[in-house]
């Protein structure tokens, strides 16, 4: 797993690179899959390849702004035809809705097109026309009127691209991307490999197969239960075999096929009925399921957004009252001092045979790392819980969160070289079960995320050391998440990617 991070005291470097990368955006056809180097190009090219003219269809439906931007994603969503569009009548467009204005496509150019700049047809009227000065004026005030409401509407916009949506709209999920946006999330999990890593994670697969097992006459037995995610489909024969009445597996990747085969060779095929798809898009054979299990956990708990889905299912599958597994989940974050780590990763650039390579330490310290920490590297005394997660009644916008937090400096630390995260997952149950991540449990593949430090932070032992932790999704990759550690002042940023 890469992830990158950065040492600044503002927020400048982060801004430049996000312009930099809207400058070398390119913007897909409306009909087709080719990019485009600018609005204007997709627009010739579906002229020119698809004989669509939109600045006619504009001048005939009489577009504004946000029509304009609810046409654009209504047409993406709906892989709607040429023909279809000319058949639409202004009395009775499609995209009235306001969930069109959320973005189909993420970092979409042609939202932010100023639709005034289309002319029907795509002609320029030249012909010169005399106004009286009054006219004149009152031309200018009009134009400078709309002027500023235009600029609104791109700032609307804007907000709806950088930040995925507005106060009182819908967040950006994983489950609004297309699928074959999302297809490479998917497709990393098709391969054997990634399962048995999981499978073999002795306290993972446990901890699901105690939570089901001890509780099976009070939360499984006679029960319907949806499997988010289930992959091998083990957690799905779990609950069969703990007595679940029916067993429902949902995945969109190919790896499902094998999990049917596996079903069937444990003739489990009777109680267990798994379904290939994406959750957000298919419909389940039973409108409501009592239990919801998932292991959807990433790195530092919420990499790769897979949350998003079990909040979707707990909101359109849940029974009220169902049950969800786990129900709990906490996010902690320590302090490291470990020299020997730092030196490993950073100090190794200063002099590598004879030469020094210090420009890589900068690269190096941007990547935070996915490596397993030993206890006696943590610093601090007791670790920092910055987010904790009910799944019951939290909702997606919880993943993009602020927190303050506060160390005691070990008696033995004179620095720290390193932060690490690493989450705590309760099924809260009559019998408890509690599955852990932190360096002093048993290891498991989601090891600890570690943000190391380029220059140590000089500490005397038992100082008290505080500080902000900032995660947020990348708006633009939204299975990623931006990390920001600030204390004494200075602020280290991260991708995990």
């Amino acid at each position: 797993m890469a992830s990158s991070s950065s040492h600044r005291d503002d927020g400048s470097d982060w801004d430049s690179a996000e312009e930099m990368e809207a400058e070398s955006a390119e913007t897909l056809c409306l009909f087709c899959s080719k990019l485009c180097k600018s609005p204007e190009l997709v627009f010739k090219h579906c002229s020119e390849d698809h004989d669509f003219c939109i600045s006619s269809l504009v001048a005939k439906l009489g577009l504004d702004c946000f029509s304009f931007i609810k046409m654009i994603n209504y047409i993406r969503s709906k892989d709607i035809t040429v023909e279809g569009l000319q058949r639409i009548d202004a009395s009775n467009v499609p995209w009235q809705d306001d969930k069109f204005l959320q973005p189909a496509l993420p970092d979409d150019l042609l939202l932010t097109y100023d639709v005034e700049d289309l002319e029907a047809g795509g002609d320029i009227n030249k012909d010169a026309v005399t106004i009286s000065q009054a006219e004149y004026s009152s031309l200018r005030h009009r134009l400078f009127q709309a002027e500023e409401a235009i600029e609104k509407m791109r700032e609307t916009a804007k907000i709806f691209l950088q930040d995925g949506a507005a106060p009182g709209t819908a967040f950006p999920t994983v489950g609004l991307l297309r699928a074959d946006e999302d297809s490479p999330y998917f497709e990393s999990y098709a391969h054997h490999g990634i399962h048995q890593e999981m499978l073999q994670d002795a306290p993972r697969t446990e901890a699901y197969r105690k939570a089901l097992e001890a509780n099976a006459e009070t939360s499984v037995k006679g029960r319907v239960v949806l499997d988010v995610g289930c992959g091998t489909a083990i957690l799905a024969m779990f609950a069969a075999r703990c007595g679940a009445s029916r067993v429902i597996g949902v995945d969109q990747s190919d790896i499902v096929f094998q999990a049917m085969d596996i079903v069937r060779e444990n003739e489990l095929h009777g109680t267990v009925t798994l379904l290939k798809g994406r959750l957000e898009d298919i419909d389940l054979p039973v409108e409501r399921v009592d239990v919801i299990v998932s292991e959807w956990m990433g790195y530092f708990l919420l990499f790769e957004g897979m949350l998003d889905t079990v909040l979707h299912a707990r909101d359109h599958h849940l029974k009220p009252g169902g049950t969800l597994l786990p129900s709990r989940c906490d996010l902690f974050l320590v302090a490291l001092c470990d020299k020997a780590l730092h030196q490993r990763h950073i100090g190794f650039w200063g002099d590598v045979y004879g030469f020094k390579m210090s420009c890589l330490k900068k690269e190096v310290a941007r990547e935070a790392h996915i490596m397993l920490v030993g206890p006696e590297s943590v610093c601090s005394v007791q670790a920092a819980l910055v987010k904790s997660l009910d799944l019951n009644t939290c909702s997606v916008a919880d993943t993009n969160f602020t927190s303050d937090f506060e160390f005691e400096v070990v008696p033995v630390a004179d620095e720290i070289t390193a932060f690490a995260g690493y989450f705590d997952s309760a099924f809260e149950l009559p019998v408890p079960v509690v599955l852990s991540t932190s360096p002093q449990a048993e290891p498991t593949h989601w090891k600890q995320t570690v943000f190391l430090l380029e220059q140590p932070i000089a500490v005397k032992p038992g100082e008290k050391i505080t500080g902000k932790l900032d995660c947020r999704r990348d708006a633009r990759r939204r299975r990623e998440l931006l990390v920001a550690i600030t204390l004494r002042d200075q602020t280290y940023q991260y991708c995990l990617s």
